[in-house]
């Protein structure tokens, strides 16, 4: 019988609070005149409009992820296959799976605006972000205009866009299969 590859473990989900818990982390509610997201002659309409939907992705990003996090809280300390097990793994996959299906509408929405991205109000706001966050911005619309960035973000998007994103690869299925029958031999 053959020995198992020495692999690295999974990383432990990251500690997160309960979901009242977060929410007490929250900034106190505020309002702002639903003007603002009306465009005018500085402004136009489109920019609110692109500028609203990345705000929804974002949170539904957010909440998806959440999902995930707590779900990891959810498995067994044993990892024996258990029907808890697999449902808690089926339910993170589709939590996991949502966070990708939000990622590809964010990469349409990009493409499909691209006149937006160039808009000086637009550039002057993606300017004002950190280094950090700007940077990541580029990665996230080169991507989605079908570039190949070299950074590690970029790569990272890259391969959940050309193989994660509801794509049907069959070697990659195929991997991924074999992966889980040696898993399944080995009793990881």
């Amino acid at each position: 019988m053959k020995k198992p590859r020495d692999r690295p473990k999974p990383a432990a989900a990251p500690d997160m609070p309960d979901f009242r818990t977060e929410c007490d982390h929250l900034a106190p509610l505020e309002t702002f005149d639903p003007a603002a997201f009306r465009g005018n002659d500085d402004v136009p309409q489109a920019v609110c409009n692109f500028v609203l939907a990345l705000a929804l992705i974002y949170n539904d990003c957010k909440d998806a992820i959440y999902a995930h996090v707590v779900l990891a809280g959810l498995k067994p300390a044993d990892r024996r296959r258990t029907r808890v097990s697999g449902a808690v793994a089926g339910a993170q996959l589709h939590a996991f799976r949502a966070v990708a299906g939000l990622l590809h509408e964010l990469f349409d929405l990009i493409r499909e605006n691209d006149d937006v991205l160039s808009h000086p109000f637009f550039t002057s706001v993606i300017q004002h972000l950190h280094p950090v966050s700007r940077e990541a911005w580029s990665s996230l619309v080169k991507v989605a205009q079908g570039a190949t960035p070299t950074d590690p973000l970029g790569k990272k998007l890259l391969l959940l866009r050309n193989k994660v994103f509801f794509h049907y690869d069959a070697k990659a299925l195929s991997t991924g299969y074999a992966e889980q029958l040696r898993r399944a031999a080995y009793g990881g």
